[in-house]
């Protein structure tokens, strides 16, 4: 079965680029194109795709919360954003959100097929343009967990992942509420379930286990 994609961009030629490149492919196929959002959640309730790209060019208004929405909504939905903007804080904000991906759109076409086969698979995946704000040094870092390192790591889910990834770099339990639009009892409940799945004892363990699955940047 191919991976099924739905499409969220304003510019029918640009859904057409996209459409066209995956027609290339053996293992991915388009089953839904939209203009706006809106359009795109109500054919969710009759068919929900693997994957759902969404752009998020300046005139749309397309934000970090709908994608939460959209994953709180429908937990299996993996969402893939793509945008002009190319920014960290843009990167960070979609990610918090629950996307599984954040891709410039100056990316080639191919980047774009490798995101979303990354994202299927489980990973979560950041390209973005060689000059972008993206590879500064300054500002908000984005975490090992941006990369190739697998949300599966001892079994935890993607979710789980960024709490570990945050708990071990060092945020609360209010400031990872904050970040991953939660609940601080909602993220009690995910801190606790990955102490116990990777058998963790306490947060210098947490650390060590992050680090080691590449999940933090945290040096000590």
């Amino acid at each position: 079965m191919p991976i099924n994609l739905f499409i969220i961009d304003r510019l029918e030629l640009a859904r057409a680029g996209i459409r066209s490149a995956v027609d290339e492919t053996s293992d991915l196929a388009v089953t839904g194109e939209f203009s706006d959002f809106e359009s795109a959640r109500s054919a969710l309730k009759a068919s929900a795709p693997d994957i759902l790209l969404i752009d998020f060019a300046k005139e749309t208004d397309h934000s970090p919360n709908q994608v939460a929405e959209l994953v709180s909504e429908y937990p299996g939905l993996k969402v893939l954003v793509y945008s002009a903007q190319d920014s960290r804080d843009e990167a960070w904000a979609v990610l918090r959100g629950g996307a599984c991906g954040f891709i410039s759109k100056n990316a080639r076409l191919a980047e774009v097929i490798v995101a979303i086969r990354s994202v299927y698979d489980g990973r979560i995946f950041v390209c973005h343009a060689p000059q972008s704000p993206l590879n500064a040094g300054s500002g908000p870092h984005l975490p090992a967990t941006l990369g190739n390192a697998s949300p599966t790591v001892a079994g935890l889910s993607q979710r789980e992942c960024q709490v570990l990834g945050l708990v071990a770099e060092g945020f609360t339990n209010k400031q990872i509420a904050q970040q991953l639009f939660l609940s601080v009892k909602t993220v009690e409940t995910y801190r606790s379930r990955v102490m116990r799945k990777a058998g963790l004892a306490d947060r210098a363990a947490a650390i060590r286990f992050a680090r080691q699955a590449g999940l933090c940047n945290t040096a000590g």
